[in-house]
């Protein structure tokens, strides 16, 4: 899928849009706007390794999902913080049966 074309296309209808991080994955031959594109490896070389989390309420946006569904028109879902990190927790308790030893790397003790 041409990920940067798409983009490029779709940024006709966004003037306001002044800068596209590029991430290198396929090495395909892509169309670059010097005055606008950067590539990822650039972008993040001066970048600290940690960043002290930032707290958020339960409500607060993640990010919006669009989607044209089956009418052909753009539709965006609201993901909240607490709402996502809760169906990504329940899924990995009840779906991928994720223990803590599992995510500490921790075996049990001989009693279990």
């Amino acid at each position: 899928m041409a990920l940067k074309k798409n983009t490029d296309e779709a940024l006709k209808e966004c003037p306001f849009v002044s800068t596209v991080i590029v991430y290198k994955r396929t090495g395909q031959e892509i169309n670059w706007q010097h005055d606008r594109d950067v590539w990822w490896h650039d972008f993040v070389k001066d970048a600290d390794a940690y960043i002290k989390p930032e707290p958020m309420d339960a409500e607060d946006m993640l990010y919006l999902l669009y989607t044209s569904g089956s009418t052909g028109k753009p539709k965006g879902i609201v993901h909240t913080t607490g709402g996502y990190l809760t169906g990504v927790s329940a899924t990995h308790r009840m779906i991928f049966d994720l223990r803590e030893r599992t995510c500490t790397g921790a075996r049990p003790t001989s009693g279990g």
